[in-house]
Parts: structure tokens; C-alpha cells; sequence
């Protein structure tokens, strides 16, 4: 009759140390948890969640067509809107499925494109929200 445990030569069969491994793991990642907020505090958090859990846009800056006063006012009414920063995204593409093309403003990354893309840094550090770029246009 053979056992359906193979035991290995300290007398232990394999799916017990198999057991008491998946429980050293798990208990390694149950140890690093955070601990679970009380129903207060996830109803306040939920109304004025933290900076890193808010909301980004893609923003896009298609062809180029910006202008300081609308970066102000764009990041403005996202900071009203409690959103958390925006992903800028200069792309042309607005022109498909029949749609008019947009204007084009300055090339990317060109001097005058990167006076509009500082800016926007300036402006979305007044307004404490967080800014990333792709880094091409598309």
C-alpha cells in the first residue's frame, strides 16, 4: 500500500511543509497590511480623498492648440472639480471620422511649447495638483 503523503527525510510529509509554507507567506503579506480604517474615517476620506487617490485627466493639448490663459482655466476647474493633477497629452488626431482640424499651436516641444508646458507646471503647483506628460506627440 503506498501513502499518499512522500515524506522527506526529517519524518514530515510534504503537504503539511507545503501548508505551513503558504502560511508563512501569506502571513507575510497579511503582516504588511495596512490596518482597516474605522467607518469614520473612510466616509471622510471618501470626501476629501488624498492627493495620490484622486482623480487625473488625460489632457490634451491637441495640435499644440494652447494658450496660457486656457491652461489657467483648464486647471482651475479641474482643481474646483476636486481632481487630482492631469497626464498631458499633445496629439494631433482630431481631425479623424470627419471632424474639423484644430489649429495647430506650437510644435511640440519647441521653445514656445515648453514656455505653455512650464506654464502649466507653475500653475498646477499654486493649484497643488500633480502633472505628468507624455513624453511624444502623437
Amino acid at each position: 500500500m503506498t501513502s499518499s503523503h512522500s515524506t522527506p527525510s526529517i519524518g514530515i510529509p510534504l503537504s503539511i511543509i507545503a501548508r505551513l509554507l503558504s502560511c508563512l507567506v501569506l502571513s507575510v503579506f497579511v503582516a504588511d497590511a495596512a490596518p482597516v480604517p474605522a467607518p469614520a474615517d473612510l466616509d471622510a476620506g471618501w470626501m476629501t480623498p488624498p492627493k495620490t487617490a484622486r482623480l487625473r485627466a488625460y489632457w490634451w493639448w491637441l495640435n499644440g492648440n494652447v494658450t496660457k490663459a486656457s491652461i489657467t482655466h483648464e486647471l482651475e476647474e479641474m482643481k474646483a472639480k476636486g481632481f487630482g493633477g492631469a497626464l498631458i497629452m499633445d496629439a494631433g488626431g482630431a481631425d479623424l471620422i470627419g471632424n474639423d482640424p484644430v489649429p495647430a499651436g506650437p510644435t511640440f516641444s519647441t521653445p514656445a511649447w515648453r514656455g505653455l508646458l512650464m506654464h502649466a507646471l507653475r500653475e498646477a503647483e499654486r493649484l497643488d495638483l500633480e502633472i505628468s506628460l507624455n513624453i511624444q506627440s502623437g
